[in-house]
């Protein structure tokens, strides 16, 4: 664990302090996603307010890290805009340092439904799923000749998910990372 963790997790003990922490981290946290989807779908704040029925201003207010009036009914109409699901959960405290760790653009880009590799596999493709955060912390991406019957590629999806042919010898190449 790096100084700042060490850091981090012995001021978490003061629940106050804790509970500062994670109020902070979970207002940046979808903020920042927010900005993060709709920059990746190349939409600016006028085109995603439009396709969730609001301004842009209100846009504008739900991409700053220090607003924390979040309300799940705008968050589903985000969520139905960007063409996502919306996750809400309670969660360990101990759970924050690894999200907090993991914070980037990488950990916020969820691809919509329509580019959703899990929902574009065709028949012959077997999807594995479940393969958490805590269980696999990386992937080896290997591709191979799609014309080939015996070849195909991989793609990694996020942190949890990843379609191959059931086949595939690319899958020698995906390896645990412990």
């Amino acid at each position: 664990m790096s100084e700042l963790l060490d850091n981090i997790k012995s001021e978490l003990v003061d629940e106050e302090t804790r509970n500062i922490y994670a109020e902070d981290f979970l207002n940046a946290y979808i903020a920042t996603q927010i900005k993060v989807l709709r920059e990746e779908r190349g939409w600016t704040q006028s085109e995603l307010a439009e396709l969730a029925g609001m301004k842009q201003e209100r846009i504008s207010v739900l991409e700053d890290v220090n607003y924390e009036a979040w309300t799940a009914k705008v968050l589903k109409r985000l969520a139905r805009a960007l063409g996502v699901r919306l996750v809400m959960r309670f969660d360990s405290f101990g759970s924050y340092l690894d999200e907090f760790e993991k914070f980037g653009r990488d950990s916020l880009q969820v691809p919509s439904f329509e580019n959703d590799p899990v929902f574009q596999a065709n028949d012959n493709a077997e999807v594995f799923t479940g393969l958490g955060r805590e269980e696999f912390q990386g992937f080896v991406i290997a591709t191979s000749d799609s014309q080939s019957p015996r070849n195909s590629s991989i793609t990694v999806t996020g942190q949890s998910s990843f379609v191959a042919s059931a086949a595939d010898p690319c899958l020698e190449n995906v390896r645990r990372i412990a």
